[in-house]
């Protein structure tokens, strides 16, 4: 059986187009298309690359190669996979969809990915003003512009519009979001990881969303900005944080009762 890759302009258009079948496998890619201003640290060691290098995707390649690998080790048949790929820029999300598409179609015709059907669906739009999300399996946001856990736990003036938006996205997504940030700093990493070390689910749950370490190697790679910039995260990878965040109904603390929070 051959497979079939197809992108679609957004979500409604997959919706009017495709049917939905069996033992299909959902995915949201935030920030895919890499795009956003350059915030250097000047403790962090930095190196450039050519714009047009297709490095740019990095990222994206080992997130969706990461995903595809879960999907087949998940699902006893596993026949589609759907990757929506979000970014504010609809430029960006063009040019991110087409590199995707030329990606797994190389490695399908190599014999290293398995005989599936793909569908790649653009989002374009600002993640904090999105309304609703489609429903996933899972959902990745690699290396925010911003820390969501500096803004939540250390009251920051985006606190809300993550709140929000991480109430929306885990909401859609079983598996709620797997998070890497690059952006935390040493010395709030170490409090984070405290706090979302403690083995009380209670004592790291904010507004519903249950905050729990977790890392995965595979989606440790350097970020690079689309000017080329390279975040250099060898050795210790200095002030990166990674975690998942899922939605719960109850055990959450209030706004209120967190104003103590480290």
């Amino acid at each position: 059986m051959s497979s079939c890759m197809t992108i679609y302009g957004s979500a409604a258009e997959y919706n009017n187009s495709a049917r939905e079948e069996l033992n299909t496998f959902k995915h949201i890619e935030l920030g895919a298309a890499n795009y956003g201003p350059e915030h250097v640290r000047s403790d962090w060691s930095c190196r450039w690359l050519a714009t047009t290098s297709p490095a740019r995707y990095t990222v994206l390649n080992n997130s969706v190669g990461y995903v595809i690998n879960e999907a087949v080790r998940s699902q006893a048949v596993c026949q589609k996979i759907i990757f929506y790929l979000n970014d504010i820029s609809s430029e960006g999300l063009d040019s991110a969809a087409r590199h995707l598409s030329t990606y797994l179609t190389g490695k399908m015709e190599r014999g290293e990915l398995p005989n599936i059907d793909i569908a790649i669906v653009k989002i374009a739009g600002d993640m904090f003003t999105m309304p609703s999300w489609p429903m996933a399996n899972t959902a990745h946001l690699l290396h925010p512009v911003s820390a969501p856990t500096r803004s939540i736990f250390y009251y920051t003036a985006e606190r809300n519009q993550w709140l929000v938006f991480l109430q929306r996205i885990t909401q859609a997504s079983v598996s709620g979001v797997y998070i890497r940030d690059i952006d935390v700093g040493d010395l709030r990493k170490e409090m984070t990881m405290h706090r979302l070390e403690t083995p009380n689910p209670t004592d790291r749950t904010i507004e519903n969303l249950e905050f729990s370490l977790e890392e995965h190697e595979q989606l440790n790679e350097a970020y690079i900005y689309p000017s080329g910039l390279i975040y250099d995260l060898d050795g210790e990878r200095r002030g990166a944080l990674s975690y998942r965040v899922r939605y719960t109904e109850s055990g959450s603390r209030t706004l209120e009762n967190d104003k103590e929070a480290p």
